[in-house]
């Protein structure tokens, strides 16, 4: 990606709203989801960005937005947490409207004890529950335990279906997760900021991300935004961009920030 050939376009921008999806983005993706962390330099970069007028910053991810506070460490940005079911607008936190909290959480405690029973012998897998969703984590299992670890997610979610309890299965690296059966995703959360902030034709949105939940962002940006996939470059995908990697995407920020100073 050559950051000069985007320079005229983002000079002439008004404000640029900045979204950034958490793992795999703006830090590498480790075996632990536990384990990862963000470096003072990009933490550094991020808050000269935040204070900047000519930016709208997010963190759009599918880790809590507790979790995602935690390892960013700013308060005065924008978060949408479980892949958009969370939402923090710089003064309070909400759930999806409509999304009972407790419900939910209920349900997949349940799910959670039976999946940890029925995949105890299987090393390597991690259940994280994330309030309103719980991600299995197979990064660290044994490739042929895979697709029976895959059946028994899918066998014991279809028992909660059958009894009309609204779940569905999502995808990511690695990872499948139990989720409310809602419309919720990154592409609506960041729909929502731009309303919030009131986006105008000068405005310039730029989303950059590295997995599947990031895609659907990329197939429904407008024309004049711009999107950016962290990672080697695929044909099948719809970011207008590919950088190799976090450390590639922290030059790009620089480089945005000495633009638009």
């Amino acid at each position: 990606m050559n950051f000069e050939t985007l320079k005229s376009k983002l000079k002439k921008a008004n404000r640029i709203f900045l979204f950034l999806d958490f793992d795999g983005t703006l830090t590498p993706i480790v075996k632990t989801p536990y384990k990862v962390y963000l470096d003072n330099s990009t933490k550094k970069l991020l808050k000269k960005i935040s204070k900047n007028k000519n930016f709208i910053l997010g963190i759009i991810s599918g880790r809590t937005i507790k979790d995602l506070k935690k390892r960013v460490g700013l308060d005065n940005i924008l978060y949408a947490g479980n892949h958009g079911l969370e939402i923090y607008d710089k003064k309070k936190l909400s759930l999806l409207k409509g999304l009972s909290f407790k419900f939910y959480q209920k349900i997949l405690k349940d799910i959670e004890k039976r999946i940890e029973k029925k995949l105890k012998n299987i090393k390597g897998v991690i259940l994280e529950n994330k309030r309103v969703i719980l991600a299995i984590h197979y990064r660290n299992v044994a490739q042929n335990k895979v697709s029976y670890l895959k059946r028994i997610v899918k066998q014991i979610l279809s028992e909660y279906v059958n009894k009309n309890v609204h779940l569905k299965l999502g995808r990511g690296k690695k990872v499948i997760e139990i989720r409310p059966d809602v419309v919720f995703n990154k592409f609506l959360a960041l729909r929502f900021f731009e309303g919030l902030f009131k986006k105008n034709k000068k405005d310039i949105t730029i989303y950059a991300g590295d997995d599947l939940t990031d895609e659907e962002v990329f197939s429904k940006l407008k024309k004049r935004d711009i999107g950016i996939r962290i990672g080697r470059k695929k044909k099948d995908s719809s970011a207008d961009y590919f950088l190799k990697s976090p450390t590639e995407l922290k030059r790009f920020l620089s480089f945005l920030l000495e633009l638009k100073s």
